[in-house]
C-alpha cells in the first residue's frame, strides 16, 4: 500500500533513469570519449597536479570509514545519560551516518560487479584498442573503466548528504561534480564512464532514501511526493548542537589541580 501512496514520479522510475543513462553515455561515447587524449594533451600541467590531488577524495574508503566510525561511536555512548534534545540529535546523526554508509557501500559493491563484467578498456589502452573497446568477463584491472567506481562513490555520498542537508544541496552537488570530473582530468576514465558512475551512484542513494521514507526512517514524504529529512529545521539544529555539547563533555579529560 505504501508503494501505491508514494509512486515514483515520472522521470525517476527505473526505466526512465535507464533511458537517461543510455542517452547521455551514448552521446558521450560518440562526441567526447574519442577526443579525450587530444584535449588532455593541451591542458596545463598544473591542472593535472591539482586534479590528481582532488581525485583522492573520490575514494570510498574514507566515506565508509567516517560514516561507520560516527555511527559506531555514537552507538557506544551511554544513551540513558543523554537529555531528550541530545537524544534526538543522536538519532538524527546516527541515521544519517548509516544512510551514507549503506548508500556508498551498496553502490560500490554493485558498480564493482558491473565494471568487471562489462570489461571496457581504460583510457591508457586507447592507442591500441580505441575508446570503445569492450571485452566482457575478462576480469582484468585494465578493463574496468565503465562505470567509474570513484564517480559512483562520490555521487552516492553527495546525493546522500544533499538529501540529509537540503540547505547545502547545491554546494554539495557542485563539489561532488568536480571530484567526479577529476577522474577525467587525470586520464583514468572516459567522460561516459564518469557520467554512468554519477547517475548510478546518485540513483542508488535516492532509492535507499525512498526505502527509508516508506518506513519512516530518517526521511518522510511531502504531499507532492518529494523526500525530505524527517527532522529538519531549527529543532534539528538545536538537537545536534545539544548532542555535540554532550559528546564534548563526555570525552573531555578533567584537569587535576594541586591543592596547596
Amino acid at each position: 500500500m505504501e508503494r501505491l501512496r508514494h509512486p515514483l514520479p515520472e522521470g525517476h522510475r527505473p526505466q526512465d533513469l535507464a533511458a537517461i543513462l543510455l542517452l547521455f553515455c551514448g552521446l558521450s561515447m560518440v562526441l567526447l570519449d574519442a577526443h579525450l587524449h587530444e584535449w588532455l594533451d593541451v591542458v596545463p600541467g598544473g591542472y593535472s597536479s591539482f586534479f590528481g590531488w582532488v581525485t583522492d577524495f573520490g575514494k570510498s574508503d574514507w566515506m565508509l570509514a567516517v560514516s561507520g566510525l560516527v555511527f559506531l561511536s555514537l552507538l557506544a555512548l551511554n544513551h540513558e545519560t543523554v537529555s531528550y534534545r541530545a537524544r534526538l540529535g543522536l538519532h538524527i546523526v546516527m541515521t544519517g551516518a548509516a544512510f551514507v554508509f549503506v548508500s556508498v557501500a551498496t553502490s560500490g559493491i554493485l558498480v564493482v560487479i558491473l565494471k568487471w563484467c562489462i570489461g571496457r578498456a581504460r583510457p591508457k589502452l586507447v592507442e591500441t584498442m580505441g575508446p570503445v573497446h569492450f571485452d566482457p568477463f575478462i576480469f582484468h584491472g585494465k578493463f574496468t573503466s565503465f562505470p567509474s567506481g570513484h564517480s559512483t562513490s562520490v555521487a552516492a555520498c553527495a546525493v546522500a548528504l544533499a538529501l540529509l542537508m537540503p540547505s547545502y544541496r547545491r554546494f554539495i552537488l557542485v563539489v561532488g561534480f568536480w571530484i567526479a570530473v577529476s577522474r577525467i582530468m587525470v586520464g583514468a576514465h572516459y567522460p561516459s564512464d564518469v557520467i554512468a558512475g554519477v547517475l548510478f551512484g546518485g540513483t542508488v542513494s535516492y532509492m535507499v532514501a525512498r526505502w527509508m521514507a516508506r518506513r519512516g526512517i530518517g526521511f518522510k514524504y511531502t504531499q507532492n511526493g518529494n523526500i525530505i529529512p524527517a527532522f529538519y529545521g531549527n529543532s534539528s539544529v538545536k538537537a545536534c548542537r545539544s548532542l555535540w555539547g554532550f559528546v564534548r563533555s563526555a570525552t573531555s579529560i578533567p584537569v587535576k589541580t594541586k591543592v596547596a
